[in-house]
């Protein structure tokens, strides 16, 4: 009985590793090399963001400011021992996803938006909608996650469209494009 008990604790634990440390890392798909990355546009928060930062020309993600199964708590945590960086201009964030909207954990996003504008005292937050419908629990409507964003809305961030929406998103699905198309043409410089 035990080692049954200890095969289905390794299992879970390989499974959780597998599922929340496969992020891509896109400086080896030839995409954005070290001499490429554009910190004047940042990208920060979940396992969604390097998918955000696949189909962008005009943004790069924070490795530190990025991680996969975390929430707003963790990156607002997380920004309070970054540095400040005066010169970005644009904080691209992808989070919300993890804590299901705030429907199981209260996600500080007062605390969330009072760090980036610490860290990133010049910049537009632009908040890209996070996924749902994927996993067990996460089972929300589409107006409940954009109620869930309307928060960030009215501390000063400015909603990207569309959002990630009711898919699966650990691939490079064609809404990252349309994501990184609208935040290239439309937000970043």
């Amino acid at each position: 009985m035990t080692g049954i008990i200890c095969f289905h604790i390794n299992l879970m634990v390989f499974y959780t590793t597998l599922m929340f440390t496969n992020i891509p890392d896109i400086s080896s798909t030839g995409k954005k090399f070290q001499n490429e990355i554009n910190y004047k546009n940042v990208i920060i928060g979940d396992s969604q963001t390097p998918y955000v930062d696949m189909n962008t020309s005009k943004a790069s993600r924070i490795p530190y400011l990025c991680k996969g199964g975390q929430g707003v708590n963790w990156l607002r945590d997380r920004l309070s021992t970054y540095e400040v960086k005066e010169d970005v201009e644009n904080v691209i964030l992808v989070i919300g996803t993890n804590g299901v909207f705030g429907k199981y954990l209260k996600d500080d996003i007062n605390g969330l938006f009072s760090e980036i504008k610490r860290c990133f005292p010049k910049a537009k937050i632009l908040v890209v909608q996070g996924s749902w419908g994927w996993t067990k629990g996460n089972h929300v409507t589409s107006e409940f996650v954009r109620n869930y964003y309307k928060q960030y809305k009215n501390l000063g961030g400015i909603i990207i469209e569309p959002p990630i929406g009711e898919i699966e998103p650990h691939q490079n699905h064609p809404v990252y494009s349309k994501i990184g198309k609208n935040l290239d043409t439309n937000y970043l410089k």
